[in-house]
């Protein structure tokens, strides 16, 4: 007896008192997928056993995946599509089966009978549940179901119903033969068992180490998650991508060393992408790379903190942009496929995006991570002022600049270092008055050494100066221009060398700890370099710079 199914008058509805109602004595469950396997089977009296017989209180295993089996239902994971098979006593099977779909919908128009099921816990959330009616169908069947993502699925499909897990935990629930608006019959309850759900993928992320000693992890990026550090904590820059030898991580600093950083690329799922050098031009150092390589782009594409933007080599017209030139005009590889060099010009910030892909391609970008570069520090250098009135800076040396001025001009000689009071800064005349000079040090960054006398001997007027001094070499080591070479004090025969001997055969003190003096002998020129250290050696010596002496009247 077939018949079309009217819309539930109530979505729960038991009727016993049905006179047209079937008393199904046996219900058996099968998968639908390729396995096509029998689960269970429900006998009246008996309850609920697997397909080989044995009783059990569970359904088993009911995802049918092909070439992998039954699988356990998963929170948020695959379906479990059963077809539901209900027999009468005398063994005939009830039938059931969908006669028309909505197009729009998706409802189904079933035979006289369909099949359900039901949690006995309504509000269970372990399984999409309740039961509703689709939403553009008011007085639709109640054949669907939200899921904890919002997605309308269908649970009730005529001859097979679907069970989608939704949390992990258990519910019991009984199958019912669905009579047009009501049941006629449910079996016992069984119990569903929803594992929880397999983990999701690790998601794509792109990890930037420092390639010196230290080997460190700067930052992670990953897609949906945004940056991190080697440990996990959230980032917005990189402050010191400089790995030194015996230093650790520095600043960039402008001018100076630049970045070398290992970029690896890691796809959704944890597969370590291949990116390396497959061959290098030995002219232009341009690399060959594989499909894929790590690159860098500037938001915005404008900055003059570091070496950009990348262009080819000049001698390779059709070659890959991967060089840039430098304020100084050196042209330098800033993309080695599987690295990168950040080149710092000047202090300042400038924010990048790392990517994976080709010069042309763009296979993933991470978000935006400011790079810092910090001002250069101040040169050591060493200083040279008069110790008379004028106390006048005759010149400052440092390594990379040389000997300036006071005012920066760029010099090779002191020609006026005797400071007279009354008449300024006069030149040095051969058997004259000496030029008294205090000589000071600056460490890099700007710090004074400190240089000083601790202690004078009353006899030999020797002094003991601090760990650091003031000194000067006559560049040759020979001069009769200034009094020369430096001796110890003949009643110190142990001490330092402190002292010259004039033509006279007077005996001058020439290094006084922080202050030095040149004793003209002869008209001439004599260089010297001022050095910084102790008697027995040098730590920092200057370049030479002329001393000249006039003749005498």
């Amino acid at each position: 007896m077939l018949g079309l199914a009217a819309c539930d008058s109530d979505p729960t509805g038991i009727d016993d008192d049905d006179d047209d109602h079937i008393e199904a004595a046996r219900v058996e469950l099968h998968t639908r997928g390729a396995a096509g396997a029998l689960l269970a089977v429900w006998t009246d009296g008996e309850g609920w056993a697997d397909g080989n017989g044995n009783a059990i209180t569970e359904l088993p295993n009911s995802v049918d995946v092909e070439g992998e089996g039954l699988r356990p239902l998963r929170a948020g994971g695959r379906q479990a599509s059963l077809t539901v098979r209900f027999f009468e006593p005398d063994g005939s099977e009830v039938e059931m089966a969908t006669l028309s779909r909505d197009d729009v919908t998706r409802a189904r128009q079933c035979t006289e009978y369909e099949a359900r099921y039901y949690p006995l816990d309504d509000n269970t959330n372990v399984l999409a549940w309740p039961n509703i009616r689709h939403p553009d169908s008011a007085n639709g069947p109640f054949q669907f179901a939200r899921r904890a993502n919002n997605d309308l699925v269908g649970i009730y499909h005529c001859d097979h119903i679907h069970l989608y897990g939704e949390a992990e935990g258990t519910v019991d629930i009984e199958f019912r033969l669905w009579h047009i608006d009501h049941s006629d019959m449910e079996t016992d309850p069984i119990r569903v068992r929803v594992e929880a759900g397999d983990p999701p993928p690790a998601p794509a992320r792109i990890e930037v180490q420092t390639r010196g000693a230290a080997q460190a992890m700067l930052g992670v990026w990953t897609e949906g998650q945004g940056w991190t550090d080697g440990e996990g904590n959230s980032i917005t820059q990189i402050d010191a991508p400089l790995d030194v030898e015996g230093e650790g991580l520095l600043p960039l600093v402008a001018g100076g060393r630049n970045a070398s950083l290992t970029v690896r690329y890691f796809l959704e799922g944890g597969e370590q992408a291949d990116i390396r050098t497959l061959s290098r031009d030995d002219v232009t150092r341009e690399r060959q790379c594989t499909d894929l390589q790590a690159r860098y782009a500037v938001v915005g594409n404008g900055t003059d903190v570091i070496g950009w933007p990348p262009i080819r080599h000049p001698d390779a017209a059709n070659g890959e942009t991967q060089f840039a030139r430098l304020a100084d005009d050196r042209l330098v590889g800033i993309f080695h496929c599987d690295h990168i060099h950040f080149y710092p010009e000047a202090a300042g910030e400038v924010e990048v995006r790392f990517t994976i892909g080709s010069q042309d391609t763009t296979a993933a970008q991470s978000d935006p991570i400011t790079i810092v570069v910090e001002e250069a520090p101040a040169p050591a250098r060493i200083e040279v002022e008069t110790r008379g009135a004028a106390r006048a800076l005759l010149g400052a040396w440092t390594a990379s600049g040389g000997w300036v001025d006071a005012d920066g001009n760029a010099i090779t000689r002191f020609a006026a270092p005797l400071d007279v009071e009354g008449e300024g800064l006069v030149p040095m005349v051969a058997g004259g008055r000496n030029a008294s000079l205090t000589v000071r040090y600056f460490f890099e960054g700007g710090e004074q050494a400190d240089i000083r006398t601790l202690g004078r001997d009353d006899v030999t007027r020797e002094r003991q100066c601090t760990d650091l001094q003031g000194r000067y070499t006559v560049v040759g080591d020979d001069t009769d221009v200034i009094a020369w070479p430096p001796i110890a004090h003949p009643d110190a025969s142990n001490g330092e060398t402190q002292f010259a001997r004039l033509a006279d055969d007077s005996l001058v003190g020439i290094f006084h700890c922080d202050h030095i003096h040149f004793y003209p002998e002869a008209a001439g020129e004599v260089e010297v370099r001022f050095t910084i250290g102790s008697d027995a050696s040098a730590e920092v010596t200057s370049d030479a710079i002329i001393i000249p002496v006039n003749e005498a009247g």
